[in-house]
């Protein structure tokens, strides 16, 4: 399709005193300097120009471009300026474009198509790619190439790839269940400690003996460590306590300045939701500028 070029009140033609040029000659190009000629150009009566252009009896250029052209063209007379000239059937270009570009209602869930969303703005999972996925190895046979995979219809199985083993990340009983929004459904996941290991602490400034409550377990944990770190002074001494009684069997001596610290012989460490751990500082030597306590849980599982 032909756009029309010019042909509106900024189309028109004038000399340096501001006179109408009616019936003035000129040639249309690619670019405001260098650019190529357009020879591919027509009247509005549809007459082949051969690339010259000619003012009409109001002194407007008007022309249509070649087919498919929506660019900005350059009309010059010869005089060392061009006159920019653009398309003035933006209607006309915007129907093309749709045209070209747009997604019709058709292609939305149909086959090579588009997906169509839920309400959630996510793919459902029937519209998901058929490919099978494979995800995390099994712990105990990880290295013998046991992994979990996508099947039909949004389930999850067992299946071997010896040949490409993966690490120990997770696994899931027997199955698994992918809903429409993605959301996996599991029974016994168990996930690695690296990812379920987390951990509370409180800095003492100025720091003095004594036991302060720190969190309420709000489910169940497991204490893997129980760590400090001195600033300044001599030395100290801490523990922490699950309600009241104490994690560490002997309290841990922070010998070492400005170094992490951990104690031994952990016990009483499983919580419960609801349980209560507090710090302690027993002893400190040489007034410490400060002391920093972290207790490391892991989720049960």
């Amino acid at each position: 399709m032909r756009q029309l070029y010019g042909s509106d009140g900024g189309s028109v033609v004038t000399d340096a005193d501001g006179d109408v040029q009616a019936g003035r000659p000129g040639t249309v190009w690619t670019a405001r300097t260098g650019g190529s000629q357009v020879t591919d150009i027509l009247t509005l009566a549809d007459v082949p120009t051969g690339g010259d252009v000619v003012t009409d009896s109001l002194g407007r250029i008007a022309f249509k471009g070649p087919d498919g052209a929506t660019a900005t063209y350059w009309w010059d007379t010869g005089g060392g300026t061009r006159w920019a000239v653009l398309p003035t059937q933006p209607d006309q270009i915007a129907m093309r474009l749709i045209q070209l570009l747009a997604v019709t209602a058709d292609l939305i869930g149909a086959d090579n198509g588009i997906a169509p969303l839920n309400e959630f703005g996510n793919v459902p999972t029937a519209h998901l790619p058929s490919l099978l996925s494979f995800y995390l190895g099994k712990p105990d046979t990880g290295s013998t190439g046991q992994f979990l995979r996508r099947v039909s219809g949004g389930q999850g199985e067992w299946a071997d790839l010896s040949e490409n083993p993966l690490s120990t990340p997770f696994y899931v009983g027997t199955q698994f269940t992918v809903d429409d929004d993605g959301i996996v459904y599991a029974g016994g996941l168990v996930l690695p400690p690296e990812v379920t290991t987390f951990s509370r602490s409180a800095v003492f400034t100025s720091p003095t003996t004594g036991t302060t409550i720190l969190w309420r377990a709000p489910k169940a944990c497991t204490v893997v460590a129980v760590r400090g770190y001195r600033v300044g002074g001599s030395g100290a001494t801490i523990n922490a306590q699950k309600n009241s009684s104490d994690l560490l069997s002997t309290d841990a001596s922070l010998v070492t300045a400005d170094s992490w610290l951990s104690g031994s012989g952990l016990q009483n460490e499983t919580f419960a939701a609801g349980d209560t751990l507090k710090l302690e500082i027993a002893s400190v030597a040489g007034s410490p500028t400060s002391i920093t306590m972290q207790v490391d849980f892991q989720e049960a599982t």
